[in-house]
Order: C-alpha cells, then structure tokens, then sequence
C-alpha cells in the first residue's frame, strides 16, 4: 500500500537524510521481517500522538524523546513497504496524512502548554500562524507535483530552509530543541523561542517560494513543453 517514489531525496531535508534515513535504515530491515507497513505506521501515529501528551502534560524531555522516534518511524514505514513488497499510491497517501495530523498536534500540544504556563495568549495565535504557514508549504509542495508531474525540489531550491522549515523533518527537529531546552532550564522559555522562531521562519520560507516559483514560471517552456525537469 505504498508509493515507490516515497522519499525521494530531492523532496527530504538535510536532517532527514544525514541523520534520520540513516537511523531507519537500521531499523527497516528487522520490522520488515515481523510487521506489515500499516502496522508500522499506525505505530508511528500512535508515538506521535503520545509526544504530543506528553508535552501536554509538561514531560518536555520525553516528549522530545517520542518526537525524535517518530520522524524515525515515519521513514521507516516506506521502507518496510518496499523490502516487502506493498508499495501503493493509497500508502503514500496515509503516510502523508499521518505526518500532517501529528504535527498538527504536536503544535497545538506546545501552544497550550505554552499557554498554560502563563506565556499569554500570543502563543495561540503564533501556534496557528505555523500551522497556516505549514499548510502553505505542504499545499504548494503538492499542486507543484500534481502540476508538473515531478516533486517540488526543495533541496536544490531552499537549501537553508531545509534546515529550518521547508520539511517536517526540519520542523520537528527545532521543536525538539526548544523542548530539550525546556527540560534542561525546567521552564518554557526555549520552547517558546522556538516556536516563534519556527513560525516566522515557516512565512520567510512561504515568500521565497512563491518568489522562486514566479521566477520559474515565467521562464519559457522546453520544446517538450515542460518548465520543470526531474
């Protein structure tokens, strides 16, 4: 039930594939033998789901902790798929739906814990600007492959918000800084640091998109009549 093409490296942040495609790596091969790729991904939603409980109820350092392992399995998934077989455009689907509504909880989950903790209510409204900002990029992100029929490049043409907000992998990886950070001082200040910065770094990355498509598109077409190329 999953799609060949998932995870290709042109589409995947540097952290994904320097860190967490290396760790899957390692895993793939030994839940291929005992797990099908559903039962890998609804394992996968259910860590994500506990790491955003777990910020929720305060436990920054294991929320940090399921956070990581959750960018971990949603890697692994794909590949088991492959080893064993079960590839399909409905999985890739799934998987990507899953991805979406867990970080959709896991800002939600540091807004209200932000919020909670006495941070005001502008962390409500900075919590809702990433998500907008997030759905700007993945909306984008996809139209431009429905369109031209390739993945949207994000390595070649947003480099250094590959880093910072351009892929889920990046996203996640500065929330889990902020939430470390929260543990280790025993306050929210790091976690709000990071989720202000991730939220305006999320719009920078809108704009330069928007500006390196309208450069893109007004390029002329090949003699095949494509823009793009894979």
């Amino acid at each position: 039930m999953w799609a060949e093409n998932a995870g290709e490296s042109s589409a995947e942040g540097g952290y994904c594939r320097l860190v967490q495609r290396r760790l899957s790596a390692l895993v793939s091969p030994r839940l291929a033998r005992r797990l099908e790729a559903n039962t890998v991904t609804a394992i996968d939603l259910l860590v994500g789901l506990a790491a955003a409980l777990s910020v929720v109820l305060g436990q920054y350092l294991l929320g940090a902790v399921l956070v990581q392992a959750f960018g971990v399995l949603s890697c692994t998934d794909g590949e088991v798929a492959r080893i064993r077989g079960e590839t399909s455009d409905v999985g890739d689907f799934v998987d990507t739906m899953t991805d979406r509504a867990v970080e959709v909880a896991l800002v939600a989950a540091v807004s209200v814990r932000l919020y909670r903790d006495g941070e005001g209510p502008g962390v409500l409204v900075a919590g809702l600007a990433l998500m907008a900002a997030v759905l700007l990029l993945v909306v984008s992100s996809e139209k431009f492959r429905s369109a031209f029929r390739v993945r949207y490049p994000k390595g070649a043409w947003e480099k250094g918000f590959t880093w910072v907000s351009a892929g889920s992998d990046a996203r996640l990886l500065v929330l889990t800084c902020g939430l470390f950070g929260s543990a280790v001082v025993d306050g929210p200040r790091p976690m709000l640091v990071a989720l202000v910065g991730l939220a305006g770094g999320a719009w920078l990355n809108v704009i330069w998109r928007v500006v390196m498509l309208a450069r893109r598109l007004s390029k002329p077409a090949t003699t095949d009549g494509r823009r793009f190329t894979p």
